[in-house]
């Protein structure tokens, strides 16, 4: 008899995304601590998480500086509610995205969600997912967000890919910045599907994000 697990990981082989339900664990093991010599050093941490220890506390310290920057923006916009670090293998507990590597369909899982107050008072969901636009994975896994983003367009407030143009090969007047992909805007998806590279797709439609 296969187990609920297995059907989700048969789902996932599927070439159009599938829904499965993501069950947000009750708990989870975070190192709080690093040493240092002999010395026990709190980590960098941030609030509002899903979860969170005693004083309200997860820690960041997997993440990149620019990954960081991120998380503090989206923390400090006025109707930012609650955060989840999508785990990044596949699991119950994941946001899963089925992305094609030219030769087989594989899972990503996006870096965020957000969760925000809408005018109606209801809480919506974002996915952000910031992802070096230099990296070989790139472009397959923006083609896979861009099809989740078609299908799932009613289910989520955004769905942004984000870079950041340290060599300045994403255009010369934004180097240094973090560019975004609003992959609910048809027009980008268009753009992402016909791009030969993922820096290409920043370059064409990738906007400042801040």
């Amino acid at each position: 008899m296969r187990t609920p697990h297995a059907y989700d990981t048969i789902k996932l082989q599927s070439k159009d995304p599938q829904e499965i339900d993501v069950v947000v664990p009750l708990s989870r093991i975070e190192n709080m601590w690093a040493l240092e010599g002999d010395k026990k050093m709190p980590l960098p941490t941030r609030q509002r998480h899903l979860l969170v220890d005693d004083d309200g506390n997860f820690p960041i310290e997997k993440l990149g500086d620019w990954e960081e920057t991120v998380l503090d923006t989206e923390l400090e916009r006025e109707d930012t509610v609650a955060w989840y670090r999508n785990p990044s293998t596949a699991s119950k507990h994941a946001i899963q995205v089925p992305w094609f590597d030219g030769q087989r369909w594989r899972s990503m899982q996006p870096d965020f969600i957000f969760f925000t107050k809408l005018a109606d008072r209801t809480v919506g969901a974002s996915i952000v997912d910031p992802h070096g636009h230099h990296l070989q994975d790139a472009l397959g896994k923006l083609k896979g967000l861009a099809d989740f983003a078609e299908e799932y367009s009613d289910e989520f407030v955004r769905i942004d890919a984000i870079s950041k143009n340290d060599k300045g090969d994403l255009g010369g007047d934004t180097k240094g910045a973090v560019l975004l992909l609003d992959l609910l805007d048809k027009d980008v998806r268009k753009v992402v599907r016909a791009s030969a590279s993922a820096a290409e797709a920043y370059r064409d439609a990738g906007v400042k994000y801040e």
